[in-house]
């Protein structure tokens, strides 16, 4: 009888509970990605005097941002970067316009010859699109033409 009445008062007793942790880590890096959606392609006026992507036979330029926390997308002074020869360079005011499209709907810049930036905080995959355009009043020579802007994300 002595051995059962000790196994009962072992069942009575409270049994300790045994209990892991689960445990979730990470970090985020501040991270911005610009894409080239497309390149764009200039047209040229029907007076002669500018060549644009607003001009027949002329397309819009695009890029793509996906930015992971604040950062700053600096749009370069657009440049004349190629013509061909017997174009002399130097008489041309070259622009660029850009307008921003879903999160970025807000962004817009009227054609200038300077840099320009714009601020973006943390958005999934959005577009700009770039216009550009370079003027001479003594007109372009045949040939073949580009346009730069180096475009930036920094902190």
């Amino acid at each position: 009888m002595k051995q059962i009445i000790s196994l009962s008062l072992l069942a009575l007793l409270p049994v300790s509970a045994h209990a892991e942790i689960v445990s979730f880590a990470g970090s985020m890096a501040n991270s911005c990605t610009l894409g080239v959606g497309s390149d764009g392609a200039l047209g040229l006026a029907s007076d002669g005097k500018s060549l644009s992507s607003q001009d027949l036979g002329g397309a819009q330029a695009a890029i793509t941002i996906v930015s992971l926390a604040n950062n700053t997308i600096t749009v370069g002074a657009p440049t004349l970067a190629a013509y061909p020869s017997g174009y002399t360079a130097g008489a041309e005011t070259t622009k660029i316009s850009y307008q921003g499209d879903g999160l970025l709907s807000s962004v817009s810049q009227d054609y200038t010859a300077s840099e320009t930036s714009f601020q973006v905080g943390v958005i999934p995959l959005t577009s700009v699109v770039f216009d550009s355009r370079t003027e001479n009043d003594a007109g372009f020579v045949e040939g073949q033409y580009q346009i730069d802007t180096v475009i930036t994300c920094s902190p």
